[in-house]
C-alpha cells in the first residue's frame, strides 16, 4: 500500500510543482504555486494551488485542486481534489471530495460523495452521501454519514457517537472495533483486505507511473516542437458538440482502418517495410492519444476559466491532472479511457492532415 500511495502523491505534486507559475488572479480562475500558499479571497471560478503548505480559507465557486506537503482546507468549494502528505478538510464541500495523502482527516461537511485514500483516514465530520475509503487504518470519531460506507482497510475503529445511515461494507479479515447498532443499513463483509489492497495500489502505481511518463514526454514535445500545440489550439479554438463527435469518429476510423491496411500491405512483398513502419507509428499514436486528449481538455478548460493568453505547459499539466483524477473515479474509468483513445487519435489525425495542407 505504501508504495502505491507514494506514487500517487508524488505524481500529483510533480504535476503541480512543474508549472512554476507566479501568484496571479484571473477572472473566473485563480492559480498559485510557491512555498506557502494562502487563499483567503473568494474566487468566482476554479483554483489550482500548490506549495509546501497550502491553506484555503475562502469560498471558491468552482473546483479546487490543491497539492502540497500540508494541505488545509477550511473554506467552501463546489468540488475539491486534494493531495499531500497531510490533508485536513475542515470546511464545506458542496459536491464531491477526492483526497489522498499519508494522513487524511475530514472534520467538515461533504454534501455529496467522497473518495478518500491514505495510510490513515480519520472522519470526524458529516458526509451527506456515500464514502469510499482505501487505507491501512480508518477512524470514525462521532462521524455522521447519511449514505453508505465502503472500506478497504486493515484496521477500522468507530466511536460510539458514530452514525452511518446506509450500508457498511468492509474486508472480512479486517480488525473491526465498532458498535454495529450504529449502522442503519446492511453490514457486508467483502473479500480479504490483503488481496484487494495490493491490487488497488498496484493499479494506482501503474497509472501514476504512466501519467508521469506522459508528463515528461509532453514537456519534451512542448520544448522541441511547440508548433504542434499551437496548431492544435488553432484547430480546436471553436469546439462544439458536432466537432467533438467528428473528432471521436475520426479516432474510431483510425483505430480500425490502420491495422487492416497494415495487414493488407504485409501480404505484398514491396509493402512489408511500409506495413511495419505503419504498425510502429500506430502503436506510438495510441500511446500518445492520452497526451493529446489531455491537452485538448486542458485547452478548453483554460479557454473557459482563464481570460489570458494560453500557456502550453500549464495547459498540458492541467489536462493530465484532470484526466488522471477522472480515471480514479469508480464506474467511469472505462468510459474515460475510451474517450481518451478515440479523441486523442482524432486529434492526431487532424494535426497530420493540417500539416499536409500547410
Amino acid at each position: 500500500m505504501k508504495k502505491g500511495l507514494k506514487f500517487l502523491i508524488v505524481l500529483m505534486m510533480f504535476f503541480a510543482f512543474t508549472t512554476n507559475t507566479e501568484a496571479k488572479t484571473i477572472e473566473h480562475f485563480y492559480s498559485e504555486s510557491s512555498k506557502r500558499v494562502v487563499l483567503n479571497d473568494d474566487v468566482n471560478g476554479s483554483s489550482a494551488l500548490a506549495g509546501e503548505e497550502v491553506d484555503i480559507t475562502s469560498k471558491v465557486n468552482g473546483i479546487v485542486f490543491g497539492a502540497g506537503n500540508l494541505v488545509d482546507f477550511s473554506g467552501n468549494a463546489n468540488h475539491a481534489f486534494l493531495a499531500g502528505n497531510d490533508v485536513n478538510v475542515n470546511g464545506v464541500i458542496d459536491n464531491e471530495l477526492f483526497a489522498a495523502g499519508s494522513k487524511v482527516t475530514v472534520n467538515g461537511t461533504v454534501n455529496r460523495d467522497a473518495i478518500l485514500a491514505g495510510e490513515t483516514v480519520t472522519i470526524k465530520g458529516t458526509l451527506n452521501r456515500n464514502v469510499s475509503i482505501y487505507a491501512s487504518e480508518v477512524y470514525f470519531e462521532s462521524a455522521k454519514i447519511k449514505g453508505s460506507v465502503k472500506i478497504n482497510a486493515e484496521k477500522i475503529v468507530a466511536s460510539n457517537g458514530t452514525i452511518i445511515s446506509g450500508d457498511f461494507s468492509y474486508p472480512a479479515d479486517s480488525s473491526l472495533e465498532m458498535n454495529k447498532n450504529s449502522v442503519g443499513g446492511k453490514i457486508i463483509q467483502t473479500e480479504n483486505y490483503n488481496n484487494d489492497q495490493s491490487v488497488l495500489f498496484d493499479d494506482l502505481a501503474v497509472k501514476a507511473f504512466s501519467y508521469m511518463s506522459l508528463a515528461i514526454i509532453f514537456a519534451l514535445l512542448a520544448f522541441l516542437a511547440p508548433k504542434i500545440f499551437e496548431k492544435l489550439q488553432n484547430q480546436y479554438e471553436n469546439l462544439d458538440f458536432g466537432k467533438g463527435v467528428e473528432t471521436f469518429t475520426k479516432g474510431l476510423v483510425t483505430l480500425i482502418v490502420v491495422p487492416v491496411l497494415a495487414v493488407i500491405l504485409l501480404f505484398t512483398y514491396v509493402g512489408i517495410p511500409l506495413s511495419l513502419i505503419l504498425l510502429a507509428l500506430y502503436v506510438i499514436a495510441i500511446y500518445l492519444s492520452t497526451l493529446f486528449a489531455a491537452y485538448l481538455l486542458g485547452y478548453k478548460l483554460w479557454q473557459k476559466f482563464a481570460n489570458k493568453e494560453a500557456k502550453t505547459l500549464l495547459i498540458g499539466v492541467l489536462g493530465l491532472i484532470v484526466l488522471f483524477v477522472l480515471e480514479l473515479i469508480p464506474g467511469i474509468t472505462i468510459i474515460i479511457s475510451i474517450l481518451e483513445l478515440m479523441i486523442g487519435l482524432g486529434v492526431i489525425w487532424d494535426l497530420i492532415k493540417h500539416s499536409k495542407n500547410d
